[in-house]
C-alpha cells in the first residue's frame, strides 16, 4: 500500500499501479519510492511519502465510532502514557485508542483491548495489525465480568456503563488513572455518583478541535470536530 500526497496536501492510499483522481490519473506508483514525485495525466504533481501515524490512524478500518486523535492524546498527555505501561482498554470497538496506546507505551508495555461483540474484536484485531502493534492483545470477553491482567498502569472505558468496572480495579496501581469516554451528560453524572470508596474524579472535560482554512482568506473552518466525547479522569488514591 503506497500513500501519496498532492500539491494541495490532500491524502490518497493506493495498493495497487495506479490512481484515479479529479487531477488526473496517476501511474507507476508500485514501482514508486518515499520521495519520488509522479505527475497525473494532467500534469499534476503526487509525492510518494512515509505515511505518519496520524494518517494510518485516520485509515484505519471503522466498525463503531472511534475516539479521535483529539482526545487519545489528551488522555496520554495527562495520564503521562510511556515506555513500559500496562493499559487495560475496554470496549474496543474498532481498536483506535488501543493501537494509540500501544504505540506510546513501546514493547516493553502492553495494551490489552477488551471487546465483547465478535464482529467488532475481529476489526480491532485486523487494525493492530495492519498497524504492527505487537504489544497489544484484543480479548473478547465482557469487561463487566472482570478483568483478569495485574500491575495496571491505566484503564480505559468506553463503555456505555463503565462505573460496572470500577469494582474490578484491584490492579489498578495506587494514583494511577481509570478513563471513561462517554458521549453524555447523564453517563457523565451516573459515573460521578458511581464513584466508590478508593477512587476521587479528577477531571471531567471535552476536548474540541477548531481548524481554520488559509486559502488566500485566513478564517475558521464552517464545521469542526467539536464534541466528541466527554473525558471523565478517576484517580485511584487507595
Amino acid at each position: 500500500m503506497n500513500f501519496l500526497i498532492d500539491e494541495t496536501g490532500r491524502r490518497f492510499w493506493c495498493d495497487g499501479d495506479a490512481l484515479n483522481t479529479d487531477l488526473g490519473a496517476v501511474r507507476g506508483i508500485s514501482s514508486a519510492k518515499p520521495g519520488d514525485v509522479l505527475k497525473s495525466s494532467k500534469g499534476k504533481k503526487f509525492t510518494v511519502i512515509e505515511p505518519s501515524f496520524e494518517d494510518l490512524f485516520e485509515s484505519m478500518k471503522r466498525g463503531p465510532q472511534v475516539v479521535r486523535i483529539k482526545d487519545a492524546a489528551y488522555i496520554a498527555g495527562k495520564v503521562g502514557v510511556c515506555s513500559g505501561f500496562r493499559i487495560v482498554d475496554a470496549g474496543a470497538g474498532s481498536g483506535a485508542l488501543a493501537c494509540f496506546l500501544a504505540r506510546l507505551c513501546g514493547p516493553g508495555g502492553h495494551v490489552y483491548s477488551y471487546e465483547n461483540r465478535r464482529e467488532f474484536a475481529k476489526i480491532a484485531a485486523g487494525n493492530a495489525g495492519r498497524l504492527g502493534m505487537k504489544n497489544m492483545a484484543v480479548i473478547e470477553k465482557d469487561v463487566y465480568k472482570g478483568i483478569a491482567e495485574k500491575d495496571l498502569d491505566l484503564v480505559t472505558l468506553d463503555l456505555a456503563e463503565p462505573w460496572k468496572v470500577f469494582r474490578h480495579l484491584k490492579e489498578l496501581k495506587a494514583g494511577k488513572y481509570v478513563v471513561c469516554y462517554v458521549p453524555t451528560v447523564e453517563q457523565v453524572q451516573k459515573v460521578v455518583q458511581k464513584v466508590t470508596k478508593g477512587l476521587v474524579i479528577d477531571e471531567v472535560c471535552e476536548v474540541n478541535k477548531r481548524e481554520w482554512l488559509t486559502d488566500g482568506r485566513t478564517r475558521p473552518k464552517n464545521v469542526g470536530l467539536v464534541h466528541t466525547g466527554f473525558l471523565i479522569f478517576v484517580r485511584k488514591v487507595s
